[in-house]
């Protein structure tokens, strides 16, 4: 399991997608390409919501108010884990 598919594992579809958009912004494409693949694996739309993690969490079974609340840090410790800045 390489990066960007344990951030994938870890907080969610939401936040790999951001994750995605970040390294698209930064111009990063071959990490573009291996997200890409992990997103084609698992069938992941690029234009996933905030709501349908919300409703992935419902789906698991939780509420999902903590993992809402929590997920600025959940942004900041993925970006940092696949080595992008935070700005």
């Amino acid at each position: 399991m390489n990066k960007f598919e344990s951030i994938l594992f870890d907080y969610g579809r939401y936040v790999f997608v951001s994750v995605f958009r970040k390294a698209q912004e930064e111009e990063r494409y071959e990490d573009c390409a291996v997200m890409r693949d992990i997103m084609q694996k698992y069938h992941i739309p690029c234009d996933t919501s905030l709501e349908d993690w919300r409703a992935d969490l419902w789906r698991c079974g939780y509420l999902g108010d903590v993992a809402i609340n929590n997920l600025s840090a959940y942004m900041v410790e993925a970006l940092t884990r696949a080595g992008y800045s935070n700005s």
